[in-house]
């Protein structure tokens, strides 16, 4: 059929050619013979004797061409144009597989900058970035900057990643090639309807829930390449930190009642509750068989669930973490949770997909402390209290710690976009300075369903604290009442008290979930309004998240004398949070978002969240509170 279709094609362009006469000019072209002539106008013998010309029934369009020499002159453009067609349809096949290619990438790493899907471990370029839906080497990419580039061809390696360094390049573009320099931050805006505590005398009643903006983080990161198939991967992280001064001096002086002389040590420390400066990750990554199999060693991400990877907040469209990762947490360690560590970690191509692991040997999870002082200032004698306080924190990176943990993650991911992941976490989270030996055992089945610009993503997490009891009892035989002497003129105005407190929080089980469903709208009016001028893809995303959590047997009264606990109250707890938000992305790493939550307590005498610093948990059944956040990615 194409044959035929070139040659009534060929046959068109030389019959409308205007460099042929009309027919009625020239009855031939000038290379035709007399003999020609009379063998085309020769009559039938049944026509009259005297004839006159007749004329063609193109006549009004070409002349055709003659039978010999212009029949091969019609065979050549017959086959210069079926040349020229072939070559066109090749170079259209060329342009379209080139322009899926581009457009595929593109739309994998705008679903990467959201923190749309980056759970795949061996990814080239870094593991925070990293996203479930792309097929790309690490299990996180930070964002990177480089210059912008109008080469097709040089565009089209840096969207596919089939552009390769040759060894003779000598020095590299240290801006393009070899270091990025990416992070992203946020702040939220939260009012809740929590009610003040109770009067105390005719003291103020306690604020416990505030209308007020709250700067969540700040985080920097940086990404090396020093050679192909090595990779630096760090992330520093400040978290609602304004700023830090510390003040430290030594003086001699005369002090006291007595006036005696003596050396007065002063240290002060400025800054605000709830600052940190944490390394979240810090590891470099030697690949030995390209995407297949690497091995990473480090400060590292546990890949235990996927919120724990996917935690940057731009990745995000509810200006809030989970319940299960952050605010309560069934994670052995809260969001963004980080062990020292090394292991392994590939992809392996299926058809249409593929499977993604990684497993590390890490120092593990332990029971942690820290000495809270709390001065009370008060009628009759001041109180200055000290208090260990006992928590679950990640492992130690001083090499104090034995590494007696390990963690995994098998990820399967039939298509772009969506994936189904199991992972775990074992280890013993005990000190040495406990005879008890306890292991903690966690449990997490993920995923993200992605249907045109509908989206489902959810995690599962179970963990398991063995017996928490024979840790307690260890516990109050290794604390030791200790009391400060307060005799004598220049202390008698002072008391002194030391006790624990086991924030932990100590359960023996923690499980719950969360899911997210969501909607990317991109419609026409939204791109050809304010709100999306100038944009490459403005979107409207409407989300809806339920989460729950469930707390066994967690402690909410210890008390201990001689060694021996004296009374132990425990309590089932549960609670639950229902999310209703909008979010608009003029682009992909930029969220504002708008959401109302609801959180009920569904079993105990408390809620789970909030903990809050000098009041503890409350009682209230629930609260409701409006949240609005903008998180940004670079």
């Amino acid at each position: 059929m194409n044959r035929h279709l070139f040659t009534a094609f060929a046959l068109a362009i030389i019959l409308f050619d205007p460099s042929h006469r009309a027919w009625g000019q020239h009855r031939f072209p000038p290379s035709s013979t007399p003999a020609d002539e009379r063998m085309f106008n020769a009559k039938p013998s049944c026509q009259p004797t005297q004839q006159t010309p007749i004329e063609h029934p193109i006549a009004h369009r070409r002349r055709l061409p003659h039978r010999t020499s212009n029949l091969e002159v019609l065979k050549a453009e017959i086959e210069r144009l079926r040349a020229q067609v072939e070559l066109l349809q090749r170079m259209i096949a060329e342009m379209k597989r080139e322009r899926s290619e581009i457009s595929l990438t593109a739309s994998s790493l705008a679903e990467t900058s959201q923190r749309d899907s980056r759970i795949s471990e061996k990814l080239p370029d870094g593991e925070q970035r990293d996203s479930p839906e792309t097929s790309r080497r690490a299990s996180t990419v930070p964002r990177t900057v480089r210059p912008a580039s109008t080469d097709r061809s040089d565009m089209k390696k840096r969207l596919t990643g089939d552009g390769r360094r040759s060894s003779a390049e000598g020095q590299r573009d240290l801006s393009s090639h070899v270091v990025h320099i990416g992070g992203y931050g946020s702040l939220r805006f939260e009012a809740n309807n929590i009610d003040l505590g109770t009067p105390l005398g005719t003291l103020p009643r306690v604020r416990r829930g505030f209308h007020s903006f709250d700067f969540r983080r700040f985080v920097l990161t940086t990404d090396i390449t020093p050679a192909d198939r090595l990779r630096i991967h760090s992330e520093i992280e400040f978290e609602r930190l304004g700023k830090i001064e510390i003040e430290r001096t030594a003086i001699p002086e005369n002090r006291g009642q007595r006036h005696r002389s003596g050396t007065r040590f002063i240290q002060g420390i400025e800054g605000q509750s709830g600052s940190e400066i944490k390394i979240e990750q810090a590891w470099l990554q030697y690949d030995i068989a390209s995407d297949q199999f690497g091995l990473r060693a480090g400060i590292v991400l546990p890949p235990l669930g996927r919120f724990n990877l996917l935690h940057d907040d731009d990745y995000w469209d509810i200006p809030r973490r989970t319940l299960v990762d952050r605010d309560a947490p069934v994670l052995p360690a809260e969001t963004a949770w980080s062990e020292l560590g090394a292991g392994i970690l590939g992809t392996i191509p299926l058809s249409g997909g593929f499977i993604k692991y990684q497993a590390y040997i890490v120092n593990g999870v332990t029971l942690d402390f820290t000495n809270e002082v709390i001065a009370s200032l008060r009628q009759g004698r001041n109180l200055l209290e000290i208090e260990p306080e006992i928590f679950f924190d990640s492992g130690p990176v001083n090499g104090s710690n034995t590494a007696d943990a390990a963690t995994w993650r098998l990820a399967l991911s039939p298509r772009i976009g969506s994936e189904i992941a199991f992972s775990g976490y074992h280890g013993r989270y005990t000190p040495d300075y406990l005879n008890v030996r306890e292991n903690i055992n966690s449990f997490g089945i993920d995923g993200k369903l992605t249907l045109g610009s509908f989206e489902a993503e959810g995690e599962f997490i179970y963990t398991d604290y063995g017996r928490m009891q024979r840790v307690l009892d260890d516990l109050a035989r290794q604390l030791v009442d200790v009391g400060a002497e307060t005799s004598g003129d220049e202390t008698e105005e002072l008391e002194s008290e030391a006790e624990a407190e086991f924030k932990g929080p100590l359960t023996n089980q923690r499980y719950g979930f969360w899911i997210d469903l969501k909607y990317r709208w991109r419609p026409r009016w939204l791109r050809e309004s304010f709100l999306g001028r100038g944009f490459e893809d403005p979107q409207l995303i409407p989300i809806v998240r339920y989460e729950r959590v469930w707390f066994n047997d967690l402690v909410r009264e210890l008390r201990f004398a001689d060694g021996i606990i004296t009374n132990l109250t425990l309590e089932d707890i549960s609670q639950d949070r229902l999310t209703i938000g909008l979010t608009y992305r003029p682009i992909p790493s930029i969220p504002i978002s708008l959401a109302y939550e609801h959180n009920h307590r569904r079993k105990g005498r408390v809620l789970v969240y909030p903990d809050i610093l000098g009041s503890g948990r409350l009682s209230d059944r629930s609260f409701d509170t409006i949240l609005f956040g903008i998180a940004f990615g670079f």
